[in-house]
């Protein structure tokens, strides 16, 4: 059995904008509060600022759901 066999999602976060486009399925994440772009090691990448609140997030689906998890920082 190939690794890629077991990889649920995969995200380039090359997009130049909006949401992050999944590689593997259709799990893309959903852009909160827009965040941008940067030069990135090889082309581009997504550019997430704190103060700003931005980050992706995804629905829950049987492919992530992790149960009851709680986790705090």
């Amino acid at each position: 059995m190939s690794i890629l066999s077991k990889i649920n999602a995969f995200y380039k976060m090359d997009e130049s904008s909006g949401n992050a486009l999944d590689g593997v399925a259709s799990n893309n994440l959903t852009a909160v509060a827009s965040p941008g772009t940067a030069a990135g090691k090889v082309g581009t990448s997504r550019d997430l600022v704190a103060a700003s609140a931005q980050y992706f997030s995804i629905a829950d689906n049987a492919t992530f759901s992790a149960g009851e998890v709680h986790m705090t920082n």
